[in-house]
């Protein structure tokens, strides 16, 4: 599955990709990240920082999706 969204200025981004890399690969893939970067200047809203605390407290080795080892 494939969407993609075209912002005002010519970016282009694919969410459903995002997600899917976020369930394959972890943290390490963060959609807010991703979100939020192409989102900024239409929005105005800053970055929260507070994610990268969240981030560290849920440090988790595997993706949590990988039970069934």
């Amino acid at each position: 599955m494939n969407v993609e969204l075209r912002f005002p200025d010519g970016g282009t981004i694919w969410p459903v990709q995002r997600v899917i890399k976020r369930f394959k690969n972890g943290a390490e893939d963060s959609v807010y990240v991703y979100g939020q970067k192409f989102t900024e200047k239409f929005t105005g809203e800053p970055f929260d920082q507070d994610y990268w605390k969240i981030h560290q407290e849920n440090n988790i080795a595997e993706p949590w999706w990988k039970f069934w080892k």
